[in-house]
């Protein structure tokens, strides 16, 4: 091989070199930022899940007092139902 072949030879080899660093350096960038970013995914996500929690205990208390309400609304039409049937009674016995 002759001087100048070996030159251009080595030229490739250090032009290859230089590519591949140039390459391995932007992957581990794009790599760290890809951590970064799944590290922060990761914080989002537990965000929501924490408002997803939030909101179903939220629900349930919700939930509790609708049907205390639905109860007290029930207790109050028998009660009234009651007292309708005691007005009625006392009616008829100051007609008769």
């Amino acid at each position: 091989m002759t001087n100048k072949n070996q030159s251009k030879s080595d030229k490739k080899t250090r032009k290859y070199k230089q590519r591949r660093a140039q390459i391995l350096a932007e992957a581990a960038q794009l790599n760290k930022e890809s951590a970064e970013q799944i590290k922060e995914l990761g914080k989002e996500v537990k965000e929501v899940v924490e408002g997803i929690r939030q909101l179903r205990i939220a629900a349930e208390k919700n939930g509790d007092e609708v049907k205390e309400v639905v109860e007290g609304l029930r207790q109050v039409r028998i009660a009234s139902e009651n007292h309708g049937e005691r007005i009625g009674r006392i009616g008829n016995n100051l007609g008769s």
